[in-house]
């Protein structure tokens, strides 16, 4: 479940989302517009739903770091070269 706080902030005010994943820990995302905030929110919970979930926290995560992760993104997409195909590399 998802839900929507309102933050006091310098300059205004901000929604905060806040949500839990599948490990059940506790994730917050920050939007300026109360619109977009509630469209995160019903969209958390209809990915939660359909057991469809990406961690948006991974978005952020460097390439290098992947290897800490573990999680290594798959290549994809044809070979570039003739001699890349031969070799296997893509």
């Amino acid at each position: 479940m998802a839900w929507v706080e309102k933050v006091n902030r310098k300059k205004g005010h901000a929604r905060r989302v806040g949500h839990r994943g599948p490990g059940r820990r506790q994730r917050y995302k920050t939007f300026t517009r109360k619109a977009d905030a509630d469209l995160f929110a019903a969209t958390v919970e209809t990915d939660l739903a359909r057991d469809d979930w990406t961690d948006f926290q991974l978005c952020r995560t460097s390439q290098g770091s992947w290897g800490d992760l573990g999680q290594a993104p798959e290549m994809v997409g044809r070979p570039r070269k003739k001699e890349d195909s031969a070799s296997g590399i893509h």
